[in-house]
């Protein structure tokens, strides 16, 4: 997108399954980290652009979209281009704050390089961010150094405390300051941009509704506007923000249960029917979380692999164990993976568990006793991954 007057543009990139508008597919770790990460071979030198190359680089878990929003443009402070800001709302509240004929003005653009001017910006992101960092190429130009940023919300920051102050002189000296710099380039976590308490009319600390920026953003109901302002001898060649967002819906994982021919007594459960073709989605669920399907549980017996299965080389995905199923149920009625543990308890007795996608072979095969009417789906347990189930994870704080 494009703002009048000062560039702006938002980058999605989907890390798995397919989306809507633009979009570009990209392979990444199962394991990420929202730490900044400094681009290798980078010199602290005001020539370095570093700052989208790093923005680039925020690795999301699977299932999680990765988002890049831009105010500015990264170009080594060059006066060509036109980058000034269309004057908002924001100025508005500012300018009748602080009054009109102060002595600090608050028109600055970006790759301006004049003294005494504040400037004033926001961007906007949606509420479904997991974590992200903000990066910005800054250069001061007078002593002392005492210009700051403020970030989050600055209309009610005063009475709410909703938002984030900095001085740039503290960073990379003090150890209390959640940021880092290389160079001219200033970057940090999103959830590490912490909130002072706010004072109310009497003039009485009140704490802040949310402890971050990050959970500020969470807690809108669809969008947030990120305001900031960067004073007053601050020449601001970018500001940009990369976030990894969660999926739209909620899906759960479900395997294809079927009986084995010529045998009443073992059931195969697999992420793919008999001619290969690939049914599951274990990294984001393939199925609403409102179907009702029946979990599939497990009893651990380390019972040996049928003669049959090792002669067809299936032994690897033998469980030794009992399988059943439960009556249909939700997938969204099941609140945590524990719950879902105890229904497998509740409906065959102690020691029973969901069955997981790694009880088999390869995420694919899962052999174990049992008896089947007929083929069907069933909600299995996607271990470890976060948006592949309808549950929660149990070691992620309650966390999805």
């Amino acid at each position: 997108m494009r703002s009048t007057g000062t560039i702006a543009f938002s980058v999605l990139i989907l890390l798995v399954g397919g989306a809507a508008g633009f979009g570009v597919s990209r392979l990444v770790p199962d394991t990420a980290s929202d730490a900044p990460q400094t681009p290798a071979g980078s010199q602290a030198s005001a020539g370095d652009l570093n700052g989208m190359r790093m923005l680039e680089d925020l690795q999301c878990v699977r299932g999680e979209y990765k988002r890049i929003v831009v105010r500015g443009e990264e170009d080594g402070f060059s006066s060509s281009g036109d980058e000034a800001i269309t004057r908002s709302p924001l100025h508005d509240f500012m300018e009748n704050r602080f009054g009109r004929q102060g002595a600090v003005g608050i028109d600055r653009s970006y790759d301006d390089g004049r003294l005494d001017q504040v400037l004033l910006d926001s961007l906007v992101l949606p509420s479904n961010v997991a974590n992200g960092v903000i990066a910005l190429g800054i250069r001061e130009r007078s002593l002392p150094r005492n210009d700051t940023i403020t970030i989050g919300d600055l209309f009610t920051k005063s009475q709410l405390g909703h938002a984030h102050v900095e001085t740039f002189s503290r960073i990379g000296v003090e150890d209390t300051s959640p940021w880092q710099q290389d160079g001219n380039l200033i970057f940090a976590r999103l959830r590490d941009l912490t909130f002072a308490e706010g004072v109310n009319q009497e003039g009485l600390a009140v704490p802040a509704d949310y402890s971050n920026l990050l959970d500020w953003i969470r807690g809108a109901q669809n969008w947030r506007s990120i305001d900031y302002a960067i004073s007053e001898d601050t020449m601001v060649d970018f500001v940009g923000v990369a976030v990894c967002l969660e999926p739209d819906t909620s899906s759960g994982t479900t395997f294809l249960a079927t009986p084995i021919p010529n045998t009443d007594e073992i059931v195969r459960l697999g992420c793919s029917d008999p001619q290969g073709n690939s049914l599951c989605n274990p990294y984001v669920g393939d199925t609403q979380c409102s179907t009702e399907l029946p979990l599939a549980c497990l009893h651990e017996e380390f019972r040996s692999a049928p003669e049959g299965l090792v002669a067809e080389n299936l032994q690897g995905a033998w469980t030794g164990a009992s399988i059943s199923f439960t009556e249909p149920v939700a997938g969204d009625l099941i609140d945590t993976q524990s719950d879902g543990h105890a229904l497998c308890q509740a409906s065959f007795g102690a020691d029973w568990r969901m069955v997981n996608i790694h009880d088999g072979l390869m995420i694919d095969e899962i052999l174990g006793m049992g008896s089947l009417a007929a083929p069907t789906s069933v909600w299995v347990d996607s271990q470890n991954q976060r948006y592949g189930n309808c549950w929660k994870l149990d070691d992620a704080g309650g966390a999805r």
